[in-house]
């Protein structure tokens, strides 16, 4: 036992690298034989061999795994192709002791009585390319990476391997055949769909029943969390609806992640289909008053306010140091200074920039300049085709990519069929809906949009010419970021392990929460 141990500690000092997920790897001393339950491994192996222009043959150590039988940790030895003569030379005595010591069967012994995956099987190495181990393309940063995805089934997280500890016999390998994994998508701004808008309010149960029913309906779209917009409406609407919006998870559909309150402290000049009687003034009103209490308060993350108002500043300062309540600016008049002035009062991005705000000039660019200033915030685009115009997406994208936010602004005909739709408590007026686009009947007034945000992030790709990894960041990684979310929008160890299967178009093929099948086209 001694001796194993001392091996341990060689084994720290050589830089000796744990054994990953589902297996330990083996080698008989005597020659090439391979034994693995980690088809993983076989692909250093591979690799190795190429570079070095061999093939294994006998008089090479390969690599090594062993352990201490009372719990210690399982340890392989990288350093492979090393003649057995060299080799020898610098740890002659520590090879052969392994050698005396622990056969393969031996090990394998010690692997069934650990409770590993047994018994170990024998692979020939070409075998890891035709078969690999849930290979796949990796979006991460709005780059490619091609890798293995590993998540803990127990957590929900993902993860850089199973230790000696978490290995299970249950452990299951999802081939997912050279596809694309992404973050699941984060819908930063919609009213609702399928007919239900998030101001309608009955009764707590059917409220509650109408979130899930849109949280399954979003992650058919790739979508693994949303927030709740709730647009310009009376104090009592948002008093009664803002408790019920607090963050929570759906079994088999996206999280709600809390609401993005859009008013009702907007300029009325750039109401677009928000109701001007209902708007306010941040001087005359305060956030208790037009909210509610703290119950009410803590659900909000988001607050769209116009920064030319007399008073925005103030509560800008308010709601980001006061509440945590990130701020975006919007439905608003404001020139560029008065922006930036905004900025610096907390505000940290734009809503449906160009939208419902003075357009972009040459001599006053407006909010709409922000985009590329020095102290460019985050800002969002609704890339449909009907709110922008494909080039000004382009254009407002390649300006600053890692802030560029995607969002659809869905209304509640979203998921329905084209159509004469009755209004509701932000719209007290007919609908008409056509395509993605809807508007009030009667006028040309866009009320918003009825596209979906994995349609978004195609567009984006189609009309800007970036590629898929960089148009899925502006719907995952640069929201997180955004909104301060740590546990979720990127790929990465420690994250929940919430994910979009794609294809290379950007077609939705699977969705993943917290490391289970949400969603699967058939």
């Amino acid at each position: 036992m001694d001796r194993l141990l001392q091996l341990q500690s060689l084994s720290r000092d050589l830089k000796f690298r744990r054994a990953s997920l589902t297996g330990v790897f083996l080698t008989q001393m005597s020659g090439a034989q391979t034994v693995t339950s980690d088809p993983r491994h076989l692909q250093n192996l591979v690799a190795s061999f190429r570079v070095h222009g061999e093939p294994p043959r006998p008089g090479f150590r390969e690599t090594l795994i062993f352990s201490d039988p009372t719990g210690g940790d399982w340890y392989y030895n990288q350093r492979i192709l090393r003649t057995e003569e060299i080799w020898e030379k610098e740890h002659e005595i520590q090879w052969r002791e392994v050698e005396r010591l622990m056969s393969l069967e031996e090990a394998d012994s010690r692997i069934k009585a650990a409770g590993f995956m047994s018994p170990l099987r024998q692979v020939e190495i070409h075998q890891f390319d035709e078969s690999p181990l849930a290979y796949c393309f990796k979006f991460i940063y709005g780059n490619v990476e091609k890798d293995d995805l590993y998540v803990n089934g127990i957590t929900g997280l993902f993860q850089d391997s199973l230790t000696y500890s978490e290995c299970h016999p249950s452990l299951r390998t999802v081939e997912m055949g050279n596809r694309i994994v992404a973050p699941a998508f984060i819908e930063l701004q919609t009213n609702g769909c399928l007919g239900i808008h998030f101001t309608n309010f009955e009764d707590e149960r059917s409220y509650r029943e109408n979130l899930q029913k849109v949280s399954r309906f979003l992650a058919e779209k790739g979508v693994g969390g949303f927030y709740v917009t709730l647009p310009t409406v009376s104090a009592d609407v948002f008093k009664k609806i803002l408790p019920h919006l607090r963050p929570r998870e759906y079994d088999g559909g996206a999280a709600l992640l809390g609401a993005h309150c859009e008013g009702p402290w907007l300029n009325p000049s750039k109401k677009g289909a928000h109701d001007a009687s209902l708007m306010q003034t941040p001087s005359q009103t305060s956030i208790e008053q037009l909210y509610g209490d703290d119950d009410s308060v803590s659900a909000i993350k988001m607050v769209t306010l116009a920064p030319e108002l007399d008073g925005s500043n103030k509560l800008i300062e308010e709601l980001t140091k006061g509440h945590d309540i990130r701020v975006s600016l919007g439905h608003s008049a404001a020139d560029f200074d008065t922006g930036l002035a905004a900025l610096k009062a907390g505000a940290t991005s734009m809503t449906h920039v160009f939208n419902a705000m003075n357009p972009l000039h040459h001599r006053s660019p407006g909010l709409a300049g922000l985009i590329a200033s020095e102290e460019s915030p985050y800002f969002s685009l609704i890339a449909d085709g009907i709110h922008l115009h494909a080039a000004t997406l382009a254009m407002a994208f390649h300006a600053n990519p890692h802030k560029c936010i995607l969002i659809t602004d869905s209304v509640e005909m979203a998921g329905l069929a084209d159509g004469l739709y009755p209004g509701h408590a932000q719209i007290p007026h007919q609908q008409r809906k056509r395509g993605n686009q809807v508007t009030i009947e009667g006028t040309d007034t866009l009320i918003g949009s009825c596209s979906s945000l994995d349609e978004c992030v195609r567009n984006l790709k189609q009309w800007s010419g970036c590629s898929l990894a960089q148009a899925v960041q502006c719907a995952t990684e640069n929201i997180a970021k955004m909104m301060g979310l740590e546990d979720r929008g990127v790929i990465e160890v420690g994250r929940r392990a919430d994910f979009v299967v794609l294809d290379d178009t950007g077609q939705v093929l699977e969705t993943w929460k917290g490391g289970k099948l949400a969603y699967q086209r058939g």
